[in-house]
């Protein structure tokens, strides 16, 4: 069975890159969103040579934690 996202997320310690899609499922968002955020700096992300951008875990959870902060700004 292939694991959720959420759970290669959090259970692999492994540093590696997610697609936009893969970010925007996990953090419960829409794609748009995850390219605004980028636009923004509120979340890093890293375009390929071919156009299409990546978003390291470590980023990833990086805004998970600030999202879940409730002394943080709202995002």
């Amino acid at each position: 069975l292939q694991q959720s996202i959420e759970q290669r997320l959090f259970d692999n310690t492994e540093e590696r890159y997610y697609t936009l899609k893969e970010a925007a499922k996990f953090l419960s968002v829409s794609v748009k969103t995850i390219k605004r955020w980028l636009e923004t700096g509120k979340l890093s992300g890293y375009k390929l040579p071919s156009s299409r951008i990546r978003f390291l875990r470590s980023d990833i959870l990086s805004l998970l934690e600030r999202m879940d902060d409730p002394g943080s700004r709202k995002i």
